[in-house]
C-alpha cells in the first residue's frame, strides 16, 4: 500500500454514502439517498443515487457529475465512467481528463431492447442493473431483459446470455480472467466462461435462491461471496461462500448470526498483498484475509439501512 493511503469501506445506505476507515467512526461523505449502486477502482468511486444521479470521487473529493434516475454506475480502466438509468439507458464519460464532464448517451441500445421485448413478449426492462467492461467489450445487464453486449462503444448491440435468468440484479467481473463473469439473479447465481454468451447456474449448497450481489477473490480456484435472501423483497437475508469457483456453496456465520432482516452487502479487494473480502450485515462490518474462512469485526456503527458496499485504497 502506498505511503499515506488507507483502506476505506464505502457503504451505500438509504440516507447516503458512508465511509468506514478502520479505527475511526463512520462518516457520511455523500448526503443523498438511497444509494442503489457502488463501484470503486483504486480511489475512484462511482455512487448511484435513486432519483438524483451519480456522484464520483476523483481527486479526493465527491461531486455530483450526472443528474437523473441513476440505477447503476461503473468505473472502468483508464478513467471511463458509465451510468445506467431507469428506464434503461447507458451514458459514458471520461472524468479523469479534468474540466466539466461531457456525457454521451449510447442510444443504439434502445433498438435491441425493443426487439428483445417483442421477441420475448416481455414488458420487462426496468433499469440497468450492472456493467462489465473488458477491453472493447461492454456487457450491460438490464433487470427483466437479461444482458446486452457492445464491441464498438455503443454503436451496435447484441442480446446475449444463453442460460441466464433475465432478472439480473448485479454483474461481477473477474480481476484476472477477462472472459469469466458472474451474475446475481432472481433464481440464484450464474457463471460464464466465454464473456457472457453462455451461463451455468450454480445452486448446490444454497438454501435460498434470490441473489443480490456476488463478488470474487481470484485464485485457483476462485473464492466467491454471495448475498442472497429467501424472498424477492430481501427478507431472510443470508451470506454464502464458495471455495471452489461457484461449484458449491456454504453458509457463512458472522459472530452469532447467520441470517438478517435484509441481504448483506459484500465487496472484495484485489491484489497479492491486499486481497480481502468484506461484508456489512446487521449494523456491523466484517473482513476476511483468508478467502472467507475466518472473519473479524471491523466496525459496529454501520448504518442499518446499508444496501451496497465497495472497498477502496486511497487517501481517506
Amino acid at each position: 500500500m502506498p505511503p499515506g493511503d488507507t483502506l476505506a469501506l464505502l457503504v451505500g445506505a438509504d440516507d447516503g454514502l458512508w465511509a468506514l476507515v478502520p479505527g475511526e467512526r463512520a462518516r457520511r461523505v455523500v448526503e443523498a439517498g438511497p444509494v442503489v449502486a457502488l463501484d470503486a477502482r483504486d480511489d475512484v468511486v462511482a455512487c448511484a443515487v435513486a432519483g438524483q444521479g451519480l456522484w464520483v470521487r476523483r481527486w479526493r473529493a465527491f461531486e455530483q457529475v450526472w443528474t437523473g434516475e441513476a440505477s447503476a454506475g461503473h468505473v472502468a480502466a483508464g478513467g471511463e465512467i458509465f451510468v445506467g438509468t431507469s428506464p434503461p439507458a447507458v451514458f459514458a464519460s471520461n472524468l479523469m481528463t479534468g474540466g466539466t464532464p461531457a456525457w454521451q448517451e449510447w442510444p443504439a441500445l434502445q433498438s435491441v431492447l425493443r426487439y428483445t421485448r417483442t421477441r420475448t413478449r416481455s414488458s420487462g426492462g426496468r433499469a440497468v442493473s450492472g456493467f462489465v467492461r473488458s477491453g472493447s467489450h461492454l456487457l450491460v445487464a438490464v433487470a427483466g431483459l437479461g444482458t446486452f453486449l457492445t464491441l464498438d462503444d455503443g454503436r451496435s448491440w447484441a442480446a446475449i446470455g444463453d442460460g441466464l435468468d433475465p432478472e439480473v440484479a448485479a454483474l461481477c467481473e473477474h480481476p484476472e480472467r477477462p472472459h469469466r463473469r458472474y451474475a446475481a439473479c432472481a433464481s440464484g447465481v450464474y457463471r460464464s466462461e466465454d464473456g457472457g454468451y453462455t451461463w451455468v447456474q450454480s445452486l448446490h449448497g444454497l438454501d435460498r435462491s434470490v441473489a443480490w450481489q456476488v463478488v470474487v477473490q481470484a485464485g485457483v480456484p476462485d473464492v466467491l461471496l454471495l448475498s442472497a435472501s429467501r424472498r424477492a423483497d430481501g427478507s431472510g437475508g443470508a451470506l454464502f461462500r464458495s471455495p471452489d469457483g461457484a461449484t458449491s456453496w456454504e453458509r457463512v456465520r458472522l459472530g452469532d448470526a447467520d441470517e438478517w432482516a435484509r441481504p448483506p452487502a459484500v465487496a472484495s479487494l484485489a491484489g497479492d498483498e491486499l486481497a480481502a473480502l468484506f461484508v456489512v450485515a446487521g449494523g456491523g462490518a466484517w473482513g476476511s484475509h483468508d478467502g472467507g474462512a475466518r472473519w473479524f469485526p471491523l466496525a459496529d456503527d454501520v448504518p442499518p439501512t446499508a444496501r451496497v458496499l465497495a472497498a477502496s485504497i486511497g487517501a481517506w
